[in-house]
């Protein structure tokens, strides 16, 4: 069994790097760009929180670098962490409600979801506030501290947008997901295969 877990988690893994090739930018801020890669890491934790965070992150930051080009390391780990700040929450709290029941209700898959937005759009704004100004400065993009910061304060409500809308549509899928492959009895979800 966990042969077939492992097995899984990095086909999932590697599926979310190549879904990360292919990306719809968000309008109003074309540099940002949404995709579905969010959906098979959370899939990924929903199975094996631990060996997804542990092990699965670390070789999907080393797949998005390297499609990048190898030049920008700070993308991509803004990627993994607005990834985990997505799922791990709404991994722990799934766990805690099927303990309690035997399914997810419409109310708790609403409830996760919120999580999932209220988790990601803080995390990433407080991610933005203490790197952006940076990166901008590093990339030669603005030329004083003052336009680093305005700039940032000025894509804020982009970045939040943005991240909830991701948040939004990674959490409704994979929670979708892992509900059908459970009813499937494909992968067994539950305390003793999802420790970690």
């Amino acid at each position: 069994m966990r042969s077939l877990r492992v097995a899984i988690i990095a086909g999932l893994i590697a599926s979310a790097i190549v879904l990360h090739i292919f990306k719809i930018p968000y309008l109003p801020a074309p540099f940002l760009k949404f995709d579905l890669c969010g959906v098979p890491l959370a899939v990924a934790a929903f199975i094996a929180l631990l060996e997804t965070t542990a092990f699965g992150l670390p070789v999907f930051y080393i797949g998005i670098f390297a499609l990048g080009g190898l030049i920008d390391p700070i993308g991509p780990a803004m990627k993994v962490l607005a990834e985990l700040s997505t799922y791990l929450p709404i991994t722990i709290m799934y766990r805690r409600s099927a303990k309690k029941y035997s399914s997810i209700g419409l109310k708790d898959l609403i409830i996760l979801i919120v999580i999932a937005v209220i988790s990601r759009v803080s995390i990433m704004c407080l991610a933005n506030l203490a790197v952006a100004p940076h990166w901008l400065l590093i990339m030669g993009w603005v030329k004083s501290w003052e336009q680093a910061w305005s700039y940032t304060l000025f894509i804020l409500p982009h970045i939040v947008a943005f991240n909830a809308i991701a948040a939004a549509y990674v959490a409704l899928l994979s929670i979708s997901i892992i509900k059908i492959v459970k009813a499937m009895g494909v992968i067994v979800v539950g305390e003793k295969s999802t420790r970690g």
